[in-house]
């Protein structure tokens, strides 16, 4: 649970996905462009206790779901976020920025 109201990009939230963990964050920064509410855990545009209880419940109650999540966590946090990833990606932008 990582309820910030100022953020960049949250590397917490980024380390929570990596290690499949299912994620209740607030909609700051970069996180829209990378994180699906309920794909990716429960992403909020305000603190709301009601819903993030909610949430809870429903991972702690419904194992299939929190399986889908961390799933989908890990994943995304493979395609986009490992090292070699980001080193690729890093590497297009200095060739593109070169020529």
């Amino acid at each position: 649970i990582f309820l910030s109201e100022f953020e960049g990009m949250p590397n917490a939230v980024l380390e929570a996905m990596a290690m499949g963990l299912p994620v209740i964050t607030t909609n700051v920064g970069g996180l829209k462009d990378v994180f699906t509410n309920h794909e990716n855990g429960l992403l909020l545009d305000s603190q709301d206790n009601d819903s993030i209880i909610a949430f809870v419940e429903s991972l702690k109650n419904n194992n299939s779901i929190y399986q889908r999540i961390s799933e989908n966590n890990y994943q995304k946090a493979k395609e986009l976020f490992w090292s070699d990833k980001v080193a690729q990606r890093m590497l297009k932008i200095f060739k593109e920025t070169a020529n």
